[in-house]
């Protein structure tokens, strides 16, 4: 699995190798994905990479503050600590703010 962020400009992705292999199993890329892209608004054209030697155009967008409170409830994020024995304060989705994407 893949992850990245955006730093000043650059992008960055990093490779995650999953410890449990059972709990990326139950994992649904594609509605989750699909989510996050509905959730999604805004989206601007932001120039062109390559990424494995695919040249690529890059778009970026916002899922606003709403909406990913609703993203965050529906994919069950906020459970997820749980299974570690780590809770997460409600604060924690009273707080969310709009997330770049």
């Amino acid at each position: 699995m893949y992850t990245g962020g955006d730093f000043g400009g650059e992008m960055s992705w990093s490779r995650q190798t999953p410890g449990d292999l059972a709990a990326v199993a139950q994992y649904d890329a594609k509605e989750n994905f699909e989510l996050y892209l509905k959730s999604a608004e805004s989206f601007k054209e932001n120039g062109s990479e390559t990424t494995n030697g695919i040249k690529t155009v890059r778009y970026d967008g916002i899922i606003s503050e709403d909406a990913l409170k609703d993203v965050m409830n529906s994919t069950g994020v906020l459970s997820q600590p749980d299974s570690v024995g780590v809770s997460v304060p409600q604060e924690v989705l009273d707080s969310a703010v709009e997330l770049s994407v």
